[in-house]
Parts: C-alpha cells; structure tokens; sequence
C-alpha cells in the first residue's frame, strides 16, 4: 500500500514539474521580443520606433538564432513626398545617425539599425532631416503602465491552447520559433505571440493588460 501510495506521489511530481519546465522554457524559443513602441509628430512628419531583441539573421526557420538588439525606425510624411531623408537620435550614450529607405512592403520609409542597448526611458528625442529642412520631434512612449511581461504573455496563450503548443515542443525539440511583438494603437496594448516554422505561423493576439487572449488566426 505504501509503494502504490509513493509511486502515485512520485508520478504526480513528476507531471508537476514537467508542466512548470513547459512554461518557463517557452522564453528560450522567443527568437524576437518587442517591448517598445514610441511615436510623435511635427510639421507633416511622424516617427514610430519599435525598441526589440531579435535574432540574427531574421529568417523564419523555426530556430533562434543569435540575440541582438535593434530600433525599427518608421517616417511618415503629409502630403508630400521624402526624398533624401535621415534621423538622429540619442539617449543613454547610443548614437543613431542613420538614413531612411523605402519600405515596397508597407509604403513606409524605414530603417532596421542594430544598437548596443535598447532605450528605456519615456521619451525619444529625435531630429529629422528632410534635404536642407530640419525637425526635432519628442517621441513618447506608448506603453501603458502595469502592462504584463512577454513571459507572461506566453504562459497565457498556453494556458489558452496548452495542447497545441506543448506539441510544438516535446522532449526538449523545438517545433517553432516565437515571435512576440508589443502593440500600441488607441490608448491600448496587445501582445502579437507568433509561433513560427517553415510551414506556418500560429498566431495569437492577447490582451497586455488582463493577459486574455482575444482572437487566434493559423497564417
């Protein structure tokens, strides 16, 4: 009676601990983490920077490649078209001088620069220069205050489907890489968690302040 007692004892554990690895080793799959959205604008022109760590190259292979960190830098011009267009930031002793090019993808000028170091502060000085015309342009951060953390966000979504993605990664295998991305737009926040391979990408949308998960779309 004993050993029949331990061993259900032992198998409970064991299911236990298995279901706690599951969730906390979903972050070592996150091949981006996007966490910072800034935007402002000025005389025509609007800038949106997206502060994230992603891997390098960017390729949807299923894989984590090496971590780096990056500013996806957007412009936005009224009415009129940007020819030779550049930005300049700087904030905790970082230095982006760089120029724009044409997104075919998004209609968007934009520019993917690697950084030591992502910002962390609230605001985001940047100036613009537009052939001889220049615009300096206070970026705000669009985070809300008590949003949930990307772990988090990733231990929602499989709560939500646990069946669909502890399949994607049994024994330790990964079946897909994540990709989660920090969305602004309306006085609200969102999670985009993406769990990607050659073939195709899950996709959840979760809510970055109750950690609901809202919609899931196969792509």
């Amino acid at each position: 009676m004993k050993k029949t007692f331990l061993m259900v004892v032992v198998s409970i554990s064991i299911a236990v601990l298995s279901s706690c690895a599951s969730a906390t080793t979903l972050s070592m799959y996150v091949s981006q983490r996007r966490t910072g959205v800034y935007s402002g604008s000025k005389d025509g022109y609007t800038v949106t920077v997206y502060a994230e760590e992603r891997e390098t190259p960017f390729i949807t292979d299923g894989y984590v490649g090496d971590i780096k960190s990056y500013l996806v830098i957007r412009l936005e011009k009224q009415g009129e078209a940007i020819n030779d267009a550049g930005i300049f930031i700087t904030y905790d002793d970082v230095l982006v001088d760089a120029s724009f090019t044409f997104n075919p993808i998004n209609g968007k000028y934009t520019i993917e620069q690697q950084v030591d170091r992502l910002p962390i502060s609230k605001t985001l000085n940047v100036e613009i220069s537009d052939e001889d015309k220049r615009v300096e342009i206070a970026l705000e951060s669009a985070v809300l205050d008590d949003i949930i953390d990307v772990n988090k966000a990733l231990k929602c979504v499989q709560n939500y489907d646990k069946q669909v993605v502890n399949s994607l990664f049994k024994n330790g295998q990964a079946g897909a890489e994540i990709r989660v991305r920090l969305l602004c737009g309306d006085g609200r926040n969102y999670y985009y968690v993406g769990f990607a391979n050659s073939k195709k990408t899950i996709a959840y949308l979760v809510d970055a302040l109750s950690g609901e998960v809202l919609a899931k779309k196969d792509i």
